[in-house]
């Protein structure tokens, strides 16, 4: 017996109990309750898998308790077959629209009652199987119309910190409620129609539908989306698979390619990749971009005397000079062995200079390793308004080549 779906008879009536008993006592594990409070604790008690609800019942009506029933998402899943002698077109309409699957009109057909019991305990089996199986998942998947949850499986309980569905259901109602806008994710429009979210992300490329989410220690993590639609339903199957780990080292790796290894400034491959952004604020404001070129002086005597070791450090802790001495918004790049590249946004040409002195000032006074003090020349130009930045650069190096010429440990500023 203990194997046998338990079924929910719910009527005030005993003869009607024992007709329904007579027919299902075989294939069925029955619970009895004759009135709508006491079925409502049977739920509670039960592992109960499909009800069989009378409607005219004296206090609490069937159309009451299937309300109730379906208020509670965890029993909300259960099939309800109304139990009825009215045809009355109405009456069966309110039924469906409380959340009743079918009818069936006294007095019943023994035939008619085992084959539909059969067929929703059958669909309803297939739904516990499919949860199980997504609750089996490495991925978060959630079942949605896009709007309004049904199914959350325990990955996805386990990564926004739920004990049930329930207090997930309580917290939010569309999971895109969950999503954090950050740059290189999708995120529904605030204006957008509940659902809409989803048929905006499958139009999107495979590579863009990734999101991001916010568990409950706001920690973020970023998914791949996959979406299914379950044939006739308006359902559909979303999957969330954490792609965090991936992103990560696709972005180290992006920064190995545009970073210089020894020093960790930009390299040209930066520059090159960005020349369009150094140069575009200059065409639609007055902001002046200023590049500088820095030369370590006699670098070449620190090599042959110390070793390209220390040579190494000396690099390091020059870049590391200047970085602290500059603001996020400026961009420091190695152009090539003890040559870098200083690109500065101003409002006035009055700071260059002051803002070239202190960056000079700074590495003549720093103590490097080994070797003690060492100087920079410095040559800088301003970026003209539609020039090429190339040739921008060719003028900072003019002008670097200027500072050496008259004695080194200087700035010229063409």
């Amino acid at each position: 017996m203990d194997n046998k779906p338990i079924v929910l008879v719910v009527d005030d009536e005993q003869t009607n109990v024992d007709i329904v008993s007579n027919i299902l006592t075989d294939k069925y594990d029955l619970r009895v309750a004759h009135n709508g409070t006491k079925a409502l604790m049977a739920i509670e008690k039960f592992n109960i898998e499909l009800i069989l609800l009378d409607i005219q019942m004296p206090g609490i009506n069937g159309f009451e308790v299937a309300k109730q029933i379906r208020e509670q998402k965890k029993y909300d899943h259960i099939p309800i077959i109304f139990l009825t002698s009215q045809k009355n077109e109405d009456s069966i309409v309110e039924g469906f629209d409380i959340g009743g699957n079918d009818y069936i009109t006294k007095p019943f057909n023994p035939k008619e009652l085992i084959a539909r019991v059969q067929t929703h305990l059958h669909v309803h089996q297939l739904q516990k199987f499919l949860e199980m199986m997504l609750n089996m998942q490495s991925t978060i998947i959630v079942l949605s119309d896009g709007a309004d949850l049904t199914f959350i499986n325990q990955t996805g309980l386990d990564f926004f910190d739920f004990e049930d569905s329930d207090q997930f259901f309580k917290y939010f109602t569309c999971i895109c409620d969950a999503f954090v806008n950050i740059k290189g994710c999708f995120y529904p429009n605030p204006d957008d129609q509940s659902g809409e979210w989803i048929e905006k992300i499958q139009k999107l490329p495979q590579d863009k539908r990734n999101v991001a989410i916010r568990s409950k220690d706001s920690k973020i993590t970023i998914f791949h989306v996959s979406v299914q639609s379950i044939p006739a339903s308006t359902m559909y199957i979303i999957d969330f698979n954490d792609i965090t780990e991936s992103i990560e080292k696709q972005r180290l790796l992006e920064e190995q390619v545009i970073h210089d290894p020894l020093t960790g400034a930009y390299n040209r491959t930066y520059f090159h990749q960005n020349v369009d952004r150094f140069t575009k604020n200059n065409r639609y404001n007055d902001e002046l971009k200023v590049v500088a070129f820095f030369d370590i002086d006699y670098f070449k005597q620190v090599n042959d005397t110390y070793g390209h070791d220390v040579g190494d450090i000396i690099l390091q802790e020059f870049v590391e000079v200047i970085q602290n001495s500059i603001r996020d918004t400026d961009t420091l790049i190695r152009w090539g062995g003890e040559e870098f590249i200083l690109i500065v946004s101003l409002q006035e040409r009055a700071f260059v200079e002051k803002i070239l002195e202190k960056l000079r000032s700074a590495i003549e006074q720093y103590n490097f390793t080994t070797i003690g003090n060492i100087t920079c020349s410095i040559g800088a130009t301003f970026f003209q308004t539609n020039e090429d930045i190339y040739d921008t650069i060719k003028r900072a190096d003019i002008a670097l080549y200027q500072s050496k010429s008259d004695g080194r440990n200087r700035i010229t500023l063409l």
